[in-house]
């Protein structure tokens, strides 16, 4: 049995390789898990697992339905301004860029990644963030008061949602 919680990342090919043969003997999708590691690089599980990603017709939002029936509606500009790429959040503690004129980006692709997330592409070219199912659960949670502390940043640094410049 697959044990809730973390689960010792090292060494991850290890770790990936014994969910893996776990994971193999549930027999539907009654449990799902995906892998996502936290701040101390330890591997930690979720189950949470969306039923559908729509994108809107003009392209600015992704709905997200979960199987436990919570849905959100994320706003492309939030998507993009809180990507969980290294290019946004950096390679470590305290590298997290602010990225500024984005009001109006659009989502152009929405790729899987394997079973656990998926990539999603915008119209600035910008196509490296992996978005976990837990993150963009956590987006649509907390999404409102992200977007309030990225505003609150954008205003500190002078910068603005419609002034595209290098991110800082």
């Amino acid at each position: 049995m697959v044990k809730k919680g973390r689960v010792k990342a090292h060494p991850v090919a290890n770790c990936f390789k014994y969910l893996e043969s776990r994971l193999r003997t549930i027999s539907d999708r009654s449990i799902l898990l995906y892998l996502n590691g936290d701040e101390h690089g330890a591997m930690t599980m979720s189950v949470f697992w969306p039923t559908e990603l729509r994108i809107s017709r003009d392209r600015h939002r992704l709905s997200v339905t979960f199987d436990d029936g919570a849905a959100f509606d994320l706003s492309a500009e939030l998507l993009r301004v809180l990507s969980p790429s290294a290019e946004v959040q950096g390679h470590g503690p305290g590298q997290r860029v602010t990225v500024p004129g984005k009001r109006n980006v659009q989502i152009i692709s929405v790729q899987p990644t394997g079973n656990y997330a998926v990539r999603i592409g915008f119209d600035d070219s910008h196509d490296t963030g992996i978005y976990t199912w837990t993150y963009l659960r956590e987006l649509g949670e907390k999404g409102e008061e992200l977007f309030k502390a990225y505003e609150q940043e954008l205003a500190d640094k002078g910068m603005s949602r419609d002034k595209p410049e290098k991110p800082r």
